[in-house]
């Protein structure tokens, strides 16, 4: 095959690979403000359009995932839509190697991660939990979340 139409060929699959993600990523997007906002109609609502439940923030700066960033910011209720709908509770953003679980802000996403299958943290004072005010111990304490979980309600 000569060498122009290879370059064609690339450049096609590469317009068709993209329009295809621009879709997919038009949904993400909207899927990471619905879960920044709390909003779990519009959470369910883009996941049954075909947002990915495990979509990732911007990969080239650690990879986030939804999970993470309604865990991140107390949104439990869209935590429990998620994992609803399959979210990987153990995926490592790539840049510091945090889960749903290390960054999760109250004890009871932790509760409900933990029930969905998520890893306990191995070597937690590695990882301290960015944003969420807690100490890395607390991951493990099943006591201390219990208590602090039934002074919340």
């Amino acid at each position: 095959m000569p060498r122009a139409i290879k370059t064609v060929s690339v450049i096609t699959l590469f317009m068709l690979l993209f329009s295809i993600t621009a879709f997919a990523g038009g949904l993400n997007e909207e899927l990471f403000t619905a879960v920044f906002s709390g909003d779990t109609v519009a959470v369910n609502a883009l996941l049954t359009k075909g947002a990915d439940v495990n979509a990732i923030e911007n990969v080239f700066e650690g990879g986030r995932t939804v999970l993470m960033l309604a865990a991140r910011s107390g949104r439990t209720e869209v935590v429990k839509a998620l994992l609803d709908k399959g979210a990987n509770v153990n995926y490592r953003d790539s840049r510091s190697g945090q889960t749903a679980l290390m960054v999760a802000a109250n004890a009871e996403i932790i509760r409900l991660l933990k029930q969905a299958g998520a890893e306990e943290v191995p070597n937690a004072a590695q990882y301290p939990p960015q944003g969420s005010g807690m100490d890395v111990s607390y991951f493990n304490d099943e006591e201390q979340m219990n208590k602090e979980s039934s002074q919340a309600k």
